[in-house]
């Protein structure tokens, strides 16, 4: 199965801050499950599959982090879909908490 896409960020000293990837739960999924057209309709079933490969993943704490970090706008990461990452960092923001 194909590898999903590394959008990879350098950390300190130039080390791949996605080290955490090899670890997921979604290496042996296809990258198109965690990409859903739209969250409605059909695209809701697919989040919610997406999201189920997520709560059995070791690592979803870190993939989300990476994701709100790094301004992720589509996608499913550590099982929490663009939209809801958009409401964490508002209110992230509005607390004064980045």
């Amino acid at each position: 199965m194909r590898q999903p896409p590394r959008h990879r960020s350098p950390g300190p000293g130039g080390r791949d801050t996605m080290e955490w990837q090899r670890d997921a739960a979604c290496t042996d999924e296809d990258p198109e499950l965690f990409f859903p057209i739209s969250s409605l309709g059909p695209g809701s079933e697919q989040v919610a599959r997406a999201r189920e490969v997520c709560n059995r993943c070791p690592v979803a704490d870190a993939c989300f982090d990476w994701a709100k970090r790094t301004g992720q706008r589509t996608g499913v990461w550590g099982g929490v879909s663009a939209t809801q990452r958009g409401s964490v960092g508002r209110r992230s923001r509005r607390a004064g908490v980045r």
